[in-house]
């Protein structure tokens, strides 16, 4: 493993110093998460989302590359990216869970709040303690201390919140509205559109911690020697994209949609 590192890293560097590089750009795909709107998901043929709208403008600015975006189930994704298989991904927090990954600037904030039937959590507001004895839905392939924080995974620990693992945010929510979740845990701009008109609806129970996403990046230089070089000319554009009030206004036009 260590011969094949650093034959890939020798290989990158000695391109950079003749400045030969690569003759034509090279393509790659940059995949995200399948369902999770209003961040990145697919309707029909269509691939939307607020990191969809980000990197396809930064993409479009990168030179030498010719970057395609697709979407995959998160857990897949991340196990393709941790094997190696696949070249990066958008959008998961940095972790300790996953030392192996080589993560991008940050590009956006988002807000782990624990959403629930109004009925339930109006009088609630502390999170964990005021949630104790709750059985709260998280997607799989997420990390359980990222979306609970360090409290709520000491509660499940000690058997004061039990944890319950489905397929994605759709059926998340269903099961929260049935009843037979009591909570789940997702940024605070999860999109709750597609739930039946109730008169007890799903609201936001109590805001949990806040996290980063990035583009996380192989650790596979054997069959992608560039990524130092996609990263460094990302990281500059995302760094511009801030400055220029981008990110902000696509943020703040999704943020208007689901107001």
């Amino acid at each position: 493993m260590k011969k094949t590192l650093l034959k890939a890293i020798t290989v990158f560097f000695i391109l950079q110093a003749t400045g030969i590089g690569w003759a034509s750009p090279i393509k790659v795909t940059v995949y995200g998460e399948d369902e999770y709107p209003p961040y990145s998901y697919r309707d029909g043929r269509e691939i939307k989302g607020i990191y969809h709208q980000i990197l396809t403008e930064a993409f479009s600015r990168m030179e030498g590359y010719d970057v395609r975006i697709d979407v995959m189930p998160w857990k897949r994704m991340i196990g393709e990216l941790e094997r190696g298989r696949i070249f990066a991904a958008f959008a998961p927090y940095k972790v300790d869970t996953r030392p192996w990954m080589i993560y991008s600037t940050p590009i956006l904030e988002e807000k782990v709040v624990a959403f629930g039937l109004k009925s339930k959590v109006e009088d609630k507001k502390l999170w964990p303690e005021d949630f104790y004895g709750s059985k709260v839905g998280i997607t799989m392939g997420y990390d359980t201390e990222v979306l609970f924080g360090k409290k709520g995974v000491i509660a499940i620990g000690d058997g004061k919140l039990e944890s319950k693992r489905t397929m994605d945010n759709a059926t998340n929510l269903f099961l929260l509205q049935s009843g037979k979740i009591d909570l789940y845990l997702n940024d605070s701009l999860t999109d709750l559109g597609g739930l039946d008109k109730s008169d007890d609806p799903v609201v936001i129970a109590a805001e949990v911690g806040s996290q980063w996403g990035h583009v996380g990046f192989t650790s596979n230089l054997e069959d992608f020697p560039f990524v130092q070089d996609f990263k460094d000319k990302f990281d500059g554009i995302i760094d511009d994209l801030r400055a220029e009030g981008f990110i902000d206004r696509i943020l703040e036009e999704h943020t208007k949609k689901s107001s």
